[in-house]
């Protein structure tokens, strides 16, 4: 009987382990190419924020969040206004950030191309929408690295109205 628990609770702890882990894909979010399999950039959920300061359309912010005890944020993407909802966007230094905000792990090269699309920048609406990003390369000789990112959820305005 004490065998067959203990079976029953090392099975329900690996399962609950394993639907726990984040690939990198969560329904329509997912973080792909190279620099994913070096980050580490696993994540629960997305969040889209509209930032308005005054009334002002500042950015748009697109989050990568792993939940739990402490939220952390492997990935965020910062793209300055003016956005076109539908409309794909360059992004370069001067205009968007794709930042890492974890205790340890490094910080991406600089953004030498990529591209970017929101399907809606209304709060209140949901944004489906890709980006495309390739990262100069650190050192002379070494490989460029790439980091894409598809992401959906309903965007939010900060500070809310």
């Amino acid at each position: 009987m004490t065998r067959g628990i203990l079976t029953l609770l090392l099975t329900l702890t690996l399962t609950f382990s394993l639907s726990a882990c984040s690939d990198g894909v969560d329904g329509e979010n997912e973080i792909s190419g190279s620099a994913a399999k070096t980050y580490d950039l696993d994540f629960d959920e997305v969040r889209i924020t509209k930032q308005v300061i005054s009334g002002v359309f500042q950015a748009m912010n697109v989050l990568y969040v792993r939940t739990g005890n402490i939220e952390y944020i492997p990935l965020k993407l910062v793209v300055n206004a003016p956005i076109d909802a539908g409309k794909k966007i360059t992004i370069t230094e001067s205009n968007a950030a794709l930042v890492r905000v974890m205790q340890k792990g490094g910080e991406f090269s600089k953004i030498e191309t990529g591209t970017v699309e929101y399907g809606s920048i209304t709060p209140g609406e949901n944004c489906k929408g890709e980006f495309y990003v390739t990262f100069m390369a650190k050192t002379e000789g070494s490989t460029k690295t790439t980091l894409n990112g598809k992401f959906e959820a309903t965007v939010q305005q900060v500070p809310p109205p």
